[in-house]
């Protein structure tokens, strides 16, 4: 081949190259329109985390909550308790229970029988057809209540109780049954009733007796058995 083709030769490949050269750029580029495929979701982590008592995690109570050690309230708040729940004190602990006046008088939340229990007698000395005895006197600020009223005693033979009452601000009335008569010449009779009758502050309750007819050498023993009730 002479030098002059051997030119014309590189002057054509030079221009083929130049021509070809976008052609090739443009399909190497990505299209603008194309949507790319999105990365796959990550998979799910635990998440520990580590507090130490001084900084705690603040959480929500649910349902039935077990809770160790001591708790302790602040201020002096409500608490309501639903339905009829046990609570159990611990040993040596102790409950304030304030009650309030009702508009006139306050009410005894709770009066023990045995606590506050009152029992007393008395003799009835007879001088012709009528006795009497007093009981001790009601303290102040407390109301007797008797539940039982007794009596036993002789009378002369054929001579009976007409009335036997115990005495407060009005009578109570009780029978008399004749037990037996003696060889002195005494009949025997006893009473025993449970009642409910009650007894002002500072007044002594009585045991009054009138007989069918005189009996100078007879007597009884009258006894009331009940509680006091303190007055507020």
């Amino acid at each position: 081949m002479s030098l002059k083709s051997s030119q014309w030769m590189f002057v054509l490949c030079t221009l083929l190259a130049v021509a070809l050269a976008p052609v090739a750029i443009v399909a190497q580029a990505p299209s603008t329109h194309s949507t790319p495929t999105p990365p796959p979701p990550a998979p799910p982590q635990s998440v520990v985390v580590t507090n130490t008592t001084a900084q705690p995690v603040p959480t929500v109570a649910q349902g039935t909550t077990a809770v160790n050690g001591t708790v302790n309230i602040g201020n002096t708040p409500s608490v309501t308790l639903a339905g009829t729940p046990n609570v159990a004190l611990a040993p040596g602990a102790s409950v304030n229970v304030t009650n309030p006046v009702n508009g006139v008088n306050q009410e005894p939340l709770l009066v023990t029988e045995a606590r506050n229990r009152w029992e007393d007698t008395c003799t009835v000395t007879f001088s012709g057809v009528s006795g009497s005895c007093l009981f001790r006197t009601v303290p102040a600020n407390t109301v007797l209540v008797v539940r039982a009223f007794s009596a036993f005693g002789g009378v002369d033979t054929g001579v009976r109780p007409v009335s036997l009452t115990l005495q407060t601000t009005v009578s109570h009335y009780f029978p008399a049954t004749v037990m037996a008569t003696n060889a002195g010449g005494f009949d025997y009779l006893a009473t025993h009733q449970e009642t409910w009758v009650y007894v002002n502050q500072n007044n002594p309750p009585g045991c009054d007796i009138i007989l069918s007819g005189v009996s100078n050498s007879g007597n009884y023993q009258c006894s009331i058995s009940g509680y006091l009730v303190p007055l507020f």
